[in-house]
């Protein structure tokens, strides 16, 4: 059902008290928020960037179709809108990014008749960002289209890339990282060279490690931003990352020969049979060792065998084949149930939960099978409709088998 209103003006306005109270000595609220608020209450709840984006709207319209030009694909305006002002409002001077701006801020840089000269130049100047002509140099559709071209995945020029699902999650999730990429963007020499595929590689390790591993993204962004924000380069991207993991803001990554010190499965039969992920390699551990294996096991283990993110960028070119024209910028999309894929567990379900056949093993491959070591995103209809088709029966298939990994990355598994 589609609602027209018909907002009579002295809504909109601010009531005779607002008028007349300095600004900063009580904060006032235009009867317009007081709209915006009830008919949030009655309707779908918005969010606080759904709701701060409609009072955008409201008091700002000019920006709306900038923003919603560029947002196709991408992410949702709302949360462009937020990153776009504070990308347009960061400048090489700052030692930070800047931060979010809250519902009084916004309405006192929108309002075009304010007294005060600093919300008036940061009117201009995010104006100039958000409504830049044609997309030139230093806008937010240029910016973004930047920050795309470092990011997604392409076959032929950035075969590391990422699929559009996994530049929205980041966007979405780690916002702070994605806003450090778009204040980058507005940097010429980056633009100039963003083809070069070193920068590209140091763009999306950044931007992989801190939204996978990050523990406080926030900081991460602000330390590569401390070490880039005269000139920006590889380099100074991996001295902002070391100086995050030095301060434990970063999950500590662990090479293959430090996961052996703490992985490995016990050779007797019996401990096999309740081997669990975390009460086998951590719970059971002395307690003066548990701590610093926590630390340093869990942080990596933990946040890897279960993310399906990781096991999307593996099929990264498998996605790019078959699902096109997936819109990550829609957020009935995001559900499970709206995708056009499902995670089709390669080792059915069928075999380690409900088959009664009196194996001691079947609670140690429950472990195992719910990892992403034993999933892969496949086509929504064709798994539902394909339960119980042995490992075996799609390794053995060619055109299956393709579906795992990139051809050229087989050899590493």
């Amino acid at each position: 059902m589609l609602v027209v209103l018909e907002t009579p003006a002295d809504l909109i306005f601010p009531t005779s008290r607002e008028a007349h109270t300095p600004e900063g000595l009580i904060e006032g609220i235009f009867n317009v928020e007081h709209l915006f608020a009830r008919l949030n209450q009655q309707g779908v709840r918005l969010d606080g960037e759904e709701l701060a984006y409609s009072l955008i709207k409201a008091y700002w319209p000019e920006v709306a179709p900038a923003i919603e030009f560029v947002t196709h694909r991408r992410i949702p305006a709302s949360k462009l809108a937020a990153l776009a002002i504070r990308a347009a409002l960061t400048t090489r001077d700052d030692e930070k990014l800047a931060g979010t701006m809250g519902i009084s801020q916004i309405r006192a840089m929108a309002n075009r008749h304010g007294s005060d000269p600093r919300h008036q130049t940061k009117r201009a100047v995010v104006l100039d960002y958000l409504t830049a002509g044609d997309g030139g140099q230093g806008s937010l559709a240029s910016a973004c289209a930047l920050v795309d071209r470092w990011l997604a995945f392409d076959p032929d020029t950035n075969a590391d890339g990422l699929p559009p699902v996994l530049v929205s999650s980041i966007a979405r999730s780690s916002t702070d990282i994605y806003l450090l990429l778009l204040v980058l963007a507005g940097y010429p020499a980056l633009a100039a060279g963003s083809d070069d595929q070193e920068w590209r590689r140091a763009v999306i390790g950044l931007a992989t490690i801190a939204h996978w591993f990050g523990e406080d993204k926030g900081k991460i962004a602000n330390a590569v931003w401390t070490a880039s924000r005269v000139e920006a380069n590889a380099t100074t991207i991996r001295q902002g990352l070391k100086q995050a993991s030095e301060n434990r803001w970063l999950a500590p990554p662990l090479n293959p020969d430090e996961l052996k010190k703490y992985l490995g499965l016990p050779g007797d039969e019996e401990s096999l049979k309740g081997w669990k992920w975390w009460k086998s390699l951590i719970g059971a551990k002395p307690q003066e060792v548990r701590e610093e294996w926590g630390r340093y096991l869990w942080s990596t283990v933990g946040k890897t065998i279960w993310n399906r993110e990781l096991l999307l960028y593996a099929q990264r070119n498998f996605l790019f084949e078959h699902f096109p024209d997936y819109d990550p910028s829609r957020k009935d999309l995001w559900e499970n149930h709206n995708r056009p894929w499902d995670f089709d567990h390669i080792h059915a379900q069928a075999y380690f939960y409900n088959k009664k056949d009196g194996s001691p093993f079947r609670e140690i491959c429950g472990e195992f099978g719910n990892i992403i070591g034993n999933l892969r995103a496949w086509p929504m209809e064709e798994n539902r409709s394909d339960q119980k088709s042995t490992a075996f029966e799609k390794m053995d298939d060619q055109q299956q088998f393709q579906s795992f990994v990139l051809p050229t990355e087989v050899t590493a598994f």
